[in-house]
């Protein structure tokens, strides 16, 4: 409901007086037609085959608007319809309308949010390069509006494409950026999520002692954190390699017994 007000005033802002009432009065039946199908495609008691129908439907009814920022503003949201059934192929194609009709305009939220969503796409489809090159251009734009938080969140989903495609050093590069913007926030999931793939750069790069020393300022960021209990395991689990791979196999055998523990419990 938030989000279909948010759209109705988008609708008066980008038409502007230029519009005569009535021609604004329909746009905002259309809107709320598709803001309607959207909401019913997440209805999970329905089934994935009816979902997807909603969601056919509101894309064709998007078709029909005439103003390319209001478009991509729906695309956006069949997009997360669409990776929430798992239909990726939907997902990209939804995701790659959005960006042709937010580039030219001024709306860098919807424009941020499509780049976005566009590298994780490349990221779920085993195409590290395009996924670093969107991700990259959502940076810049979280960048220009001094969005910290999300600035810290991408960097650190930047250096987990790197070392999948093994760049350790770009993706311990990537990690002390994302640690410069995120200790001046309040999320300590995710720098607990990116003091543990410091870790794993610095181990991969063969600087065990840093990579234990990560995994402490991990362990310390984790204590703050709620339903903690698994990722602790992970993180012991991760700790115990550290140990294996300087031949330290009793360390090692104590850390990955204290994750077994824990996922049994």
């Amino acid at each position: 409901m938030i989000k279909y007000v948010i759209l109705v005033f988008a609708i008066f802002f980008l038409f502007g007086c230029s519009q005569g009432m009535q021609s604004k009065k329909k746009v905002i039946a259309a809107v709320q037609s598709i803001d309607s199908l959207i909401v019913l495609s997440k209805t999970t008691s329905f089934s994935d085959s009816v979902r997807n129908g909603y969601l056919l439907k509101a894309k064709q009814h998007i078709e029909w608007l005439k103003n390319d920022s209001l478009k991509a503003r729906l695309l956006i949201r069949t997009a997360h319809s669409t990776q929430l059934l798992g239909d990726f192929k939907s997902y990209g194609q939804s995701s790659k309308k959005a960006l042709k009709y937010a580039t030219g305009g001024n709306d860098t939220i919807v424009l941020s949010r499509a780049y976005y969503y566009l590298g994780y796409f490349y990221q779920f489809t085993y195409k590290p390069d395009s996924s670093y090159y969107f991700y990259n251009k959502a940076l810049q734009l979280f960048a220009l509006k001094k969005d910290i938080k999300n600035e810290g969140r991408l960097l650190l989903t930047m250096a987990m494409v790197q070392e999948s495609v093994r760049d350790y050093t770009g993706s311990e590069i990537s990690s002390i950026k994302a640690i410069s913007k995120l200790e001046r926030t309040k999320d300590f999931k995710s720098l607990y999520t990116v003091y543990n793939s410091l870790a794993l750069a610095r181990k991969n790069l063969g600087d065990y002692s840093s990579a234990l020393q990560n995994f402490e300022k991990a362990k310390e960021y984790l204590g703050k954190v709620e339903n903690n209990k698994f990722l602790f395991a992970y993180l012991y689990n991760n700790t115990g390699r550290i140990y294996a791979a300087q031949n330290r196999y009793k360390m090692a055998l104590d850390y990955y017994t204290n994750a077994i523990k824990i996922k049994n419990l």
